[in-house]
């Protein structure tokens, strides 16, 4: 099992190597927003946020598929784009942090859920998947400003 450093170093370093400019800027932007934002209003606020912004079953795709790479390279597909409704950088990178930070917690452990309402449930109050996401996001953030010029 790898350490959400781990993780998060191999997300952004993927993505730092295989997305245009413009949505790995946008990337790094909402890596600096939405750090406070898992901090001070929680995991459950960042998935219905990232959700929102993008949608609902492309975020939810970072509970579906099991391999980071596929994860990663998914929404550089314009099928999958197109089948989970995807239009600009802006859409893209929202539904890139979402699903990312729900395939972390999913596999350090932390997060059981299968769909974006179930993992919206178990993160309302829990301070154990709050504190993973933080740390997460904290990373995210880090290696975005580190990788992503």
């Amino acid at each position: 099992m790898n350490s959400i450093v781990e993780y998060a170093l191999n997300i952004v370093s993927s993505i730092a190597k295989t997305y245009t400019e413009e949505v790995k800027e946008s990337f790094r932007t909402r890596t600096r927003i939405l750090v406070s934002d898992v901090f001070f209003n929680g995991a459950a606020y960042v998935f219905s946020v990232t959700a929102s912004r993008s949608s609902a079953e492309a975020v939810e795709y970072g509970l579906k598929e099991n391999n980071l790479e596929k994860l990663i390279n998914a929404f550089k597909d314009t099928e999958f784009l197109k089948k989970v409704d995807l239009k600009g950088k802006e859409e893209i990178a929202y539904a890139l942090y979402g699903s990312l930070l729900l395939f972390v917690l999913k596999n350090v452990g932390v997060l059981k859920a299968s769909t974006l309402a179930e993992a919206i449930r178990a993160s309302l109050g829990n301070v154990v998947i709050d504190k993973n996401a933080s740390e997460v996001a904290i990373w995210f953030k880090r290696f975005a400003e580190a990788y992503i010029h």
